[in-house]
């Protein structure tokens, strides 16, 4: 074992000496490189980073949870009501930062930002090293997929100013289906991780209000987040990539400012494709399981499509989306 772990020591130090060679550090220059995606689980965030991540110059990262850590959400425990909470108030960190003895109060805001994104820096860029590009970093993008730490935009993009966010949005009403369809008693989610309660019956409507109520405050924090954010932002539609996923993978590309040939492109998009998964691996109570907008009509009851329509029907509204 000992001769084992000082190889593996020694190959960390020869790719952190190889990044060093190239100008790779964990500063103002790195921190440009960094593209988060943010928005909401369900949203087509894996498909995202699994199309871009094949491209040559990208180094993908499949949710680090940082943002989750940071941002722990309020009625997802079990006993907590749902009532009262808002976007103020539906994370522990955002009902306390304006107590000065909380760690990361707003009143010391100035000290933890900047070390915070020195913490993440130095935590992707050692991801960076054990995985090197092949590109040099002046053409690497480090992809970082973010959607369950959402929540926390605010606090990531604050910290990492000079970074690149990109808002995955999708349509509330097909995020709430497709998250009661992981937790179903067939769903791959209450299959995968141990202590997943599944739900159904008297269940599904308390279910379905929290994770309406939840696609809005994280819509709301990455919407506000982004709108101060000093870096370069750029909002996609779930439902247009997959309407014209060519055309709108080659204007991520292009946003950013990847060297992609025309056939590299196609050929990820083909590969990425839903229809090329094992047939396995997609379906019903799968994790790829439809790819198709619009099923929150066939699936949620009535009584449930009107509950989702009081909680996001407005914000919908103002996305563009048809009620």
């Amino acid at each position: 074992m000992p001769a084992v772990d000082g190889r593996v020591a020694q190959l960390r130090r020869r790719g952190a000496l190889a990044l060093a060679r190239r100008g790779i550090g964990p500063g103002t220059r790195f921190e440009s490189k960094i593209t988060w995606i943010f928005g909401s689980p369900r949203s087509g965030s894996t498909w995202v980073l699994l199309t871009l991540g094949s491209l040559q110059g990208i180094v993908p990262i499949n949710e680090p949870l940082i943002g989750d850590y940071l941002g722990d959400i309020v009625c997802d425990y079990r006993g907590i009501s749902i009532e009262g909470l808002d976007v103020s108030n539906f994370t522990f960190e955002r009902q306390r930062r304006h107590v000065a003895d909380q760690f990361f109060s707003e009143a010391y805001r100035d000290v933890w930002s900047p070390l915070l994104g020195k913490l993440i820096k130095a935590r992707l860029l050692a991801h960076v090293a054990r995985n090197p590009p092949a590109t040099p970093l002046s053409k690497t993008t480090v992809l970082v997929k973010e959607p369950n730490g959402s929540q926390a935009a605010d606090l990531i993009l604050g910290a990492l100013p000079r970074t690149r966010a990109l808002f995955l949005l999708r349509d509330g009403r097909d995020v709430v289906d497709s998250e009661l369809a992981a937790v179903a008693p067939a769903g791959w989610l209450s299959r995968e991780f141990q202590g997943i309660t599944p739900v159904g019956g008297d269940d599904r409507m308390e279910f379905v209000v929290r994770s309406a109520s939840k696609w809005l405050w994280r819509t709301q924090v990455v919407e506000e987040a982004m709108r101060r954010h000093p870096g370069p932002t750029l909002t996609v539609r779930y439902e247009d990539l997959l309407a014209d996923p060519v055309r709108q993978f080659g204007a991520l590309a292009r946003w950013l400012t990847l060297d992609v040939a025309d056939a590299q492109l196609e050929r990820a998009v083909d590969e990425g494709a839903f229809g090329r998964l094992p047939a396995a691996q997609r379906g019903p109570g799968q994790f790829f399981r439809s790819a198709q907008p619009g099923l929150w009509r066939e699936n949620l009851s009535a009584d449930e499509q009107d509950a989702v329509e009081r909680v996001l029907g407005a914000k919908l509204r103002q996305l563009g989306y048809e009620s």
